[in-house]
């Protein structure tokens, strides 16, 4: 669920996510959902801006070009 955090919180589709993850849509849906229900938030936006501020995720994260 981290990585697939990294992932959105770089902008990308669930159809990015689940290309750079190897990983189907679904599970990508699947996932999202369960880190909206432990983070609380019902966003993209708003689950980055809680890994963000919890520290479980920094900027470098989401601006690092490698995976």
């Amino acid at each position: 669920e981290l990585e697939l955090l990294v992932a959105v919180s770089r902008g990308l589709s669930n159809a990015g996510v689940a290309a750079s993850l190897h990983i189907s849509e679904a599970t990508v849906k699947r996932h999202l959902a369960n880190v909206y229900e432990k983070f609380g938030v019902h966003s993209r936006t708003e689950a980055t801006r809680k890994a963000l501020a919890e520290g479980w995720i920094s900027e470098a994260d989401i601006t690092s070009a490698s995976d």
